[in-house]
C-alpha cells in the first residue's frame, strides 16, 4: 500500500510475460532486440502487438484478486484493501481482460472476495 500511494501510476502499468514466436525464424532488424531480452517486460507502446505472444499479461489488480487464494485470513484483509486501493486509483485496470480474457472481478469472485470487495 505504501508504494502504490507513492507510486499511483504504477497501477495501470501491465506485467508481462511473452512468448517468443520467432524463434527459429529471422526478425526484421527493427525487433531484433525485443525478442532477445528477458522474457520480462513492461509493455512497450512502441513495440508492435502483432510481433508480440504474451503468456501473461495482467495489471496489478489482476494480480493481487489471483493472490487472494493463497493467502492466510490476516493477509486477506490486506490484499482486499490493496485490491480496493487500486480500483479507486485505476479504476480503468477493472475493466481491462487479462490475457485470459478474465475482468479482476472474475478473479476476486472465483477466489472468495468479501462481498465488500467486490
Amino acid at each position: 500500500l505504501n508504494r502504490l500511494k507513492n507510486h499511483p501510476e504504477e497501477a495501470s502499468v501491465w506485467v508481462c510475460s511473452k512468448r517468443n514466436p520467432f524463434k527459429g525464424r529471422e526478425l526484421p532488424n527493427s525487433q531484433q532486440n525485443v525478442v532477445s531480452r528477458p522474457s520480462m517486460r513492461r509493455l512497450n507502446s512502441k513495440l508492435e502487438p502483432q510481433l508480440l505472444d504474451y503468456s501473461i499479461r495482467q495489471l496489478p489488480i489482476h494480480v493481487a484478486c489471483n493472490s487472494l487464494f493463497r493467502c492466510s485470513p490476516q493477509q486477506k484483509k490486506e490484499v482486499e484493501r490493496l485490491i480496493t486501493r487500486l480500483a479507486v486509483v485505476y479504476p480503468d485496470g477493472c475493466e481491462k481482460p487479462d490475457h485470459n480474457g478474465k475482468l479482476p472481478l472474475h478473479e476476486a469472485i472465483w477466489h472468495n472476495a468479501s462481498p465488500a470487495t467486490l
